[in-house]
């Protein structure tokens, strides 16, 4: 029995020293963001359960693009500051947005101010998509 119990935390440590083979250091933590998760934040799930949106920044400025659930690609956009530029002749830098329920109409927030926490003012503009 102590042969086993001696055996097993022998193999223990072993293998758990041999997994440590390259030190943690502030750069990996701080500078490279190595032990960060990945995941994704900001997205909006649609109506068709197949799609979501995210609000992403291009040259073109702020657009809201369609992705699938499937792939992970982007299928295209719903709207853009470009967009909105050329039909109307603003130039509204949107930086948070939300559907209508029937996703038929997009609110967009522009010049948010955080006030306190979760408190905030902001512009808004009510685009339709159809």
């Amino acid at each position: 029995m102590k042969k086993l119990v001696l055996t097993h935390a022998l193999l223990f440590l072993v293998f758990g020293l041999s997994a440590q083979s390259k030190k943690v250091s502030l750069e990996d933590v701080w500078l490279q963001y190595r032990f960060s998760p990945k995941g994704t934040s900001g997205l909006r799930s649609m109506k068709d359960g197949l799609h979501y949106t995210a609000l992403t920044n291009s040259d073109n400025g702020p657009t809201v693009e369609k992705f699938s659930y499937k792939t992970g690609e982007s299928v295209g956009f719903i709207i853009s500051a470009k967009v909105i530029k050329e039909q109307t002749g603003k130039n509204i830098q949107f930086d948070q947005y939300q559907f209508s329920p029937n996703e038929d109409k997009v609110l967009l927030a522009t010049e948010t101010e955080s006030i306190y926490r979760h408190s905030s003012k902001s512009h808004y503009y009510i685009y339709d998509l159809k």
